[in-house]
């Protein structure tokens, strides 16, 4: 395991993506206009979206640009899921941050990320984020369990942790905060054969070939 962990950390995707960063964040809105067009938005993902190709799947146009920070939040992998398992939401925690990535989206794939999230989260238009390491303030979409939802005594199964951990060494999360999700309880999936087991190891053992 702690093989897997130090490798997680070491992995960098280098830093392409300031120029993005420049271009873009005002904080004052979701949209920004790029050539006249407001039909691109921010959004903050925070868990297994984090993983580019899980994402891109899921919302084609998504483009990552930036690490970003959710202040005064944690994530926890309580989210009920109807594979019985925990998936990710943010909780409010005051004075611990949740590190995510910052992508660029176009509005007509929002309608993707909603029929992927599902009825048990709730869409946040207006999520405040703070970029890093350039500590700009920008409002983005994400997503956030709704209450009766949460169940604090779930657990991810495995493959979904480790989606987890591939975005956050993807997009070089800060290796605290990596070792901090390392530390996320998980357990095995007992149907080996789940589709979305399959579809997540098929992702993770393309993300460790390209690593």
């Amino acid at each position: 395991m702690w093989k897997l962990i130090a490798r997680l950390i070491a992995h960098r995707s280098g830093a392409q993506w300031t120029q993005h960063l420049n271009r873009a964040i005002d904080g004052a809105d979701t949209r920004y206009c790029m050539g006249g067009d407001l039909s691109v938005l921010f959004y903050f993902a925070y868990g297994s979206n984090m993983l580019s190709a899980r994402l891109n799947a899921r919302c084609p146009s998504a483009r990552a640009i930036g690490v970003a920070v959710a202040r005064d939040h944690r994530l926890c992998c309580w989210k009920r899921s109807r594979d019985s398992s925990g998936k990710a939401t943010l909780v409010h925690a005051p004075a611990h941050d949740s590190y995510g990535v910052l992508f660029e989206v176009d509005e007509g794939d929002i309608v993707h990320l909603d029929i992927a999230e599902g009825t048990d989260y709730e869409r946040l238009e207006d999520f405040m984020v703070l970029t890093h390491p350039e500590l700009r303030f920008s409002r983005a979409i994400t997503y956030i369990a709704l209450p009766y939802a949460i169940d604090n005594k779930l657990c991810p199964y495995n493959w979904y942790k480790e989606l987890i951990l591939a975005g956050a060494s993807e997009h070089n999360l800060p290796a605290s905060y990596i070792m901090e999700l390392c530390l996320i309880k998980a357990l095995p999936d007992p149907w080996l054969d789940r589709p979305a087991r399959n579809e997540a190891l098929r992702l993770l053992a393309e993300f460790h070939i390209g690593a």
